[in-house]
């Protein structure tokens, strides 16, 4: 399992039409805040990836992050805030 996505807190769009999305993830080693963005037809994994000990903390970092890239000229998309993401099932 690389990552499995639990929770998307964001996703903006760049003066260019890149695309980035912010996610709490489960990996092997625990929870993950991760901001992935696309552009150009490339996609770039984990732009910005740190650990998180607890819950509460992955908001405050998912919004530190998005606040950056508003700086930036970035603007927010129409996404449902928090939107809880379904679970894959299992291969059987």
């Amino acid at each position: 399992m690389d990552a499995e996505p639990v929770l998307r807190y964001w996703t903006l769009q760049s003066p260019t039409g890149a695309t980035a999305t912010c996610e709490l993830v489960r990996t092997p080693k625990g929870l993950e805040v991760r901001c992935d963005w696309t552009g150009d037809g490339a996609q770039v994994r984990s732009a910005k990836a740190a650990p998180i000990g607890v819950v509460g903390d992955a908001l405050n970092l998912a919004e530190a992050w998005k606040a950056s890239y508003l700086a930036e000229g970035w603007v927010a998309r129409e996404v449902a805030r928090g939107r809880m993401l379904r679970r894959r099932p299992a291969s059987v």
